[in-house]
């Protein structure tokens, strides 16, 4: 029986140094980080949970918490959050008439796009395809796609949207081109 329990006394030291050093090396890995505060955090609540033996996982949903509320791209997030809500609080007629404005918004897209968009609109396309070097790159893709709906992007398209520096097709024809955007007429 007393070789049971030394045994027994001798696998949990084991256990528990197997969890000082896990412990350890995640609050020196998010020190390392720039995690400073979690990583305190991590080290006074491991020497609370050897203390006091309470249940692991009532620990640990705190420090996830605490992890999560206090870590920084959250608190950018929620200072960015403020600031826009704040603004809209202040200058409501201001937000409400920039919900409703047609084309509002279109000045966070990325460059490209909101030349892509001026041509599809000033020579007023209904359907559209991208260059293959166009199509790859997804952020564009996706921000075309969406801002200008209701036109749409059709493989069978007749108009080509394309960078300038890209070979004109043997088929195609330039239709109007903006800066590095060409659009073509293509058969």
């Amino acid at each position: 029986m007393k070789l049971d329990n030394l045994k027994k006394t001798i696998n949990d030291r084991h256990v528990s140094l197997i969890y000082v050093l896990i412990i350890g090396l995640w609050a020196l890995f998010q020190y390392h980080s720039g995690y400073k505060f979690y990583s305190l955090f991590i080290v006074a609540l491991f020497i609370t949970l050897a203390i006091s033996r309470r249940e692991y996982f009532t620990l640990v949903m705190i420090s996830v918490l605490v992890f999560v509320t206090f870590y920084i791209p959250v608190l950018d997030t929620w200072e960015k959050l403020r600031l826009s809500n704040l603004d809209s609080i202040q200058n409501p007629r201001r937000t409400l008439t920039s919900i409703f404005e047609p084309n509002s918004g279109q000045e966070v897209l990325p460059p490209q796009v909101q030349l892509m968009l001026s041509l599809l609109e000033t020579n007023h396309i209904t359907s559209y395809q991208l260059s293959d070097r166009l199509n790859a790159d997804m952020l564009i893709n996706q921000r075309i796609t969406e801002s200008a709906w209701p036109i749409k992007k059709e493989p069978q398209a007749y108009y080509l949207l394309r960078y300038s520096t890209e070979i004109i097709k043997p088929s195609c024809i330039v239709v109007d081109q903006r800066k590095e955007i060409a659009l073509d007429y293509c058969r």
